[in-house]
C-alpha cells in the first residue's frame, strides 16, 4: 500500500492553505439529493477478478466528456479516484484522494480472486448517455478490524450537460477506517503536481449528510454518507470565469441564423467549440481549424445559447441569440 510520507503531507497541507484562489467552484454548483441505490446490471468488469490495491485501470467513457475545460474519452481509475488527461491532472475524487481519507482496497485479503468487483456500464442514446462506475463491497486499508468495513458507491458522468453524480449505497464504515481524517474526500479539481496544490476545484466539507462546498482547498467530510445519498455537481453556465472573456461581435456575432461565423482563429491554437442551450445541454461540438470558420447550425432551434471556445491557455464564452 502506497503512502504519502509525513513531509509530503506537510507540503500538501501548507500548499492548500496558501494556494492561489483561482478556482472553478463557480463553474460547478453542488447539491445533494436522495435516491434508492440500485446496483448496476448491464456491466463490464474493470478489474476482471484481479485483487486490487492501488492498481490503475484505464476505462473508456464511451463519449467525449467535458471536465474543467477539456474533453476526455477515457479515464484512469485507481481506488476511489478518477484521473483525466495525459498528465492525469484533472481529478474527480469519489471517495478518497492520494491515500488520504478513504484508502480503498479489495476485501479479498490473501485470496487470489477479487471480492470487491469494480464495474462500469454505458446507458442511454447518443447525446444523452450516462457513464456509470460502481465499486462493490470495497474495503479500507486502515480498517482496525481487517476487511470488516465496506462501502458500495457509484459515479455517474452525464454526456448531455457534464453533470457529475456520486451515489452512495449500503455499507458499514467506522471512522477509524479513515486515514488522518474522519471521512471521505469528495470533489472535482485540477491538480498541479509540481507545486502540489489544486489550482481549480470544489470539494465538500462538514457532516456527510449535510455537506457544504469550498473552493480549491482539499477538504474532507465527517462521517460516511447514508445509503441513498446522491452528491451532484452541475455546471453553472451563467458564470464567466475571471480568466474567461466575452468575445467582440467581429469575432463571433451576437445574433446568428443558419450559419455561425467565427473569425480570427490562429492556426497555432485551434480551439474546440461547444454550444449549450439555457438548460446546460450540449447541442453542438466541433473543432475550428481555419482562420475564418462557417458552421452550419440550421438544425439548432431558435433561442439563446452559450458558446464556449476552449484554447490551450484560455477559455472564452459568448452568449448568442439564434433566430
Amino acid at each position: 500500500m502506497l503512502r504519502l510520507n509525513s513531509i509530503h503531507l506537510i507540503i500538501l497541507a501548507l500548499s492548500t492553505l496558501f494556494a492561489p484562489v483561482r478556482g472553478l467552484s463557480q463553474d460547478y454548483l453542488f447539491s445533494k439529493n436522495t435516491a434508492a441505490y440500485i446496483s448496476l446490471t448491464a456491466t463490464n468488469s474493470i478489474n476482471n477478478g484481479v485483487v486490487w490495491d492501488d492498481e490503475e485501470f484505464t476505462v473508456p467513457i464511451g463519449f467525449d466528456f467535458e471536465l474543467l475545460g477539456s474533453l476526455y474519452s477515457e479515464l484512469l481509475l485507481t481506488d476511489g479516484l478518477l484521473m483525466f488527461g495525459q498528465d492525469n491532472d484533472k481529478i474527480i475524487s469519489a471517495f478518497g484522494y492520494a491515500n488520504i481519507g478513504a484508502d480503498l482496497i479489495d476485501r479479498a485479503g490473501n485470496d487470489t480472486i477479487s471480492k470487491s468487483p469494480i464495474n462500469y456500464e454505458l446507458s442511454g442514446a447518443s447525446g444523452n448517455r450516462i457513464f456509470k462506475i460502481e465499486w462493490n463491497n470495497a474495503g479500507f486499508y486502515d480498517d482496525q478490524n481487517p476487511y470488516a468495513d465496506s462501502i458500495n458507491f457509484q459515479l455517474w458522468l452525464y454526456e448531455s450537460d457534464g453533470t457529475i453524480e456520486i451515489r452512495f449505497g449500503p455499507g458499514s464504515v467506522d471512522t477509524s477506517s479513515y486515514y488522518l481524517i474522519n471521512g471521505p474526500i469528495v470533489g472535482v479539481g485540477s491538480y498541479d503536481y509540481f507545486f502540489k496544490f489544486f489550482i481549480d476545484g470544489v470539494f465538500l466539507f462538514g457532516p456527510a449528510n449535510i455537506p457544504g462546498s469550498v473552493d480549491t482547498l482539499i477538504t474532507a467530510l465527517t462521517g460516511t454518507p447514508d445509503s441513498g445519498t446522491v452528491y451532484i455537481f452541475t455546471k453553472n453556465y451563467s458564470y464567466i470565469h475571471p480568466e474567461k472573456s466575452e468575445v467582440p461581435d467581429n469575432f463571433i456575432p451576437s445574433v446568428i441564423h443558419d450559419r455561425l461565423v467565427v473569425n480570427g482563429i490562429l492556426s497555432s491554437d485551434p480551439p474546440i467549440l461547444l454550444i449549450y442551450d439555457l438548460s446546460g445541454r450540449l447541442v453542438f461540438t466541433g473543432n475550428l481549424r481555419d482562420i475564418n470558420n462557417t458552421i452550419d447550425v440550421s438544425s439548432i432551434p431558435s433561442g439563446i445559447y452559450f458558446l464556449k471556445l476552449i484554447f490551450k491557455e484560455r477559455i472564452i464564452l459568448k452568449k448568442v441569440i439564434k433566430n
